[in-house]
């Protein structure tokens, strides 16, 4: 089954609940970030927009979020993802 209407646009699909669970449990242990939103963009790919202190590290890019995101999913009872990180951290 396809994702576009006969007229050639996607349809509009919310975020998963697995990624707002993980956005609602998400701490950075560096610094006083909050998440902004969840949004899913046009290829069905959920993303996590989290806004960083201007001094945290992670968002330099000096020490990856992997560990705050995987402690992310073992509190909002996550057991299996995949991580992507965009702004810091690895890619």
């Amino acid at each position: 089954m396809s994702r576009l209407r006969g007229v050639g646009r996607s349809r509009t699909r919310k975020p998963a609940n697995v990624s707002k669970r993980l956005a609602r449990s998400y701490v950075c242990g560096h610094c006083r970030s909050e998440v902004r939103g969840v949004r899913r963009d046009e290829h069905g790919i959920d993303h996590i927009d989290i806004a960083h202190d201007a001094e945290c590290p992670v968002l330099r890019g000096a020490v990856p979020d992997e560990g705050d995101v995987y402690r992310a999913a073992a509190r909002a009872g996550i057991s299996a993802m995949d991580v992507r990180v965009r702004d810091g951290g690895a890619e």
